[in-house]
């Protein structure tokens, strides 16, 4: 047998083994693997190590699914909720004074206030009359938005929701874990 003794019993029962060289490679390839053929099958890991290492690395993806997941998805809802109290009106493009570098509308909000407001993103140039769908907040009709706010907080719900999903399975594979050893 051409291994190396170590100082103390350790893991792998005095034996060093030298690193894996297989397809995969690293200490993981090892432990969740089991022996290397280009090792001669020298480097034996017992099922409950290897367990153990795939449990360890299934908690680590539960706890960070968990921990990263949960605020995304508040945030997320949070801007949702902003966003639906938007209400929703009509806009005309009028003719733009001198000092405008880009569209104007005006607009009437929910007590039938008339307000103007400049269309940043649209150039001085679109015409006249035409219609433009606004959304603007009951407290501040003077902050319009052409952009819908159905999508606000969309990929954060999305993004947490999955990291949640994530760690909730890794969390059951991590009580099943704990009972397959």
């Amino acid at each position: 047998m051409a291994a190396t003794a170590t100082s103390g019993a350790g893991r792998t029962g005095g034996v060093r083994a030298p690193a894996a060289r297989g397809p995969v490679g690293g200490v993981l390839s090892v432990v969740l693997l089991g022996p290397s053929p280009s090792l001669g099958g020298r480097y034996h890991r017992s099922v409950p190590d290897r367990l153990a290492a795939l449990a360890t690395i299934v908690e680590l993806f539960g706890w960070f699914g968990f921990v990263t997941g949960t605020p995304l998805l508040l945030v997320g809802l949070a801007l949702r909720a902003r966003g639906a109290h938007q209400l929703e009106t009509v806009a005309v493009v009028i003719d733009p004074p001198a000092w405008a570098r880009c569209a104007v509308v005006r607009y009437r909000d929910h007590e039938g206030e008339l307000h103007e407001a400049e269309l940043h993103g649209w150039p001085v140039a679109t015409p006249v009359e035409t219609d433009v769908p606004l959304w603007f907040h009951p407290d501040r009709p003077w902050r319009a938005r052409t952009d819908s706010p159905t999508d606000d907080g969309k990929a954060l719900r999305a993004a947490g929701t999955a990291l949640l999903v994530v760690g909730g399975a890794c969390a059951a594979a991590s009580i099943g874990l704990l009972f397959a050893g």
